[in-house]
């Protein structure tokens, strides 16, 4: 089966979904990347029914070509495995300095997968600039969540306190 085609436009708002490469060749607005969706197969899972793909990043010509950021590669867009009534995947993206690599679970499939999952870990990754970082930053998040939570506990305290 050919594959359909996504494109990420410039803005990172809008992706365009078509099914050949000349269509996606024909857009005139900058495009950040394009993702190849090919049909793996076709499954039925409890009472729904599920059209499962992989995901291939490509150039503008259809050829394969890694998604690539100064300090990342992204080796591999994942493949949808069923999960009870949702489609995950894994993400594989390896940071170029060290070697090292690491997955990133997906739970969005098609246009969705591309603008928010796959956007999201891009922007994070060219943020971060290598996996330590990136851990720092979402450890800073976790902590930032349980200080808001402490913070909110307090005045619930002092208020009781006042009472």
């Amino acid at each position: 089966m050919q594959p359909a085609f996504l494109a990420l436009l410039e803005n990172e708002k809008d992706v365009i979904q078509r099914p050949s490469i000349e269509l996606i060749q024909a857009i005139e607005e900058p495009i950040k990347f394009t993702v190849a969706k090919v049909l793996q197969q076709h499954v039925k899972a409890a009472s729904d029914e599920y059209d499962l793909y992989s995901y291939y990043s490509v150039d503008i010509d259809g050829s394969y070509k890694n998604i690539e950021l100064p300090n990342f590669v992204f080796l591999d867009l994942g493949t949808d495995d069923i999960n009870r009534h949702y489609t995950k995947r894994r993400v594989i993206v390896k940071e170029k300095h060290t070697g090292s690599t690491r997955e990133f679970p997906s739970n969005e499939f098609g246009v969705s997968f591309l603008k928010f999952d796959l956007l999201r870990l891009y922007r994070k990754l060219a943020n971060a600039g290598s996996f330590a970082t990136l851990d720092v930053y979402e450890e800073l998040e976790v902590l930032k969540k349980e200080n808001s939570k402490l913070q909110t506990r307090i005045k619930e305290l002092e208020s009781k306190y006042e009472s």
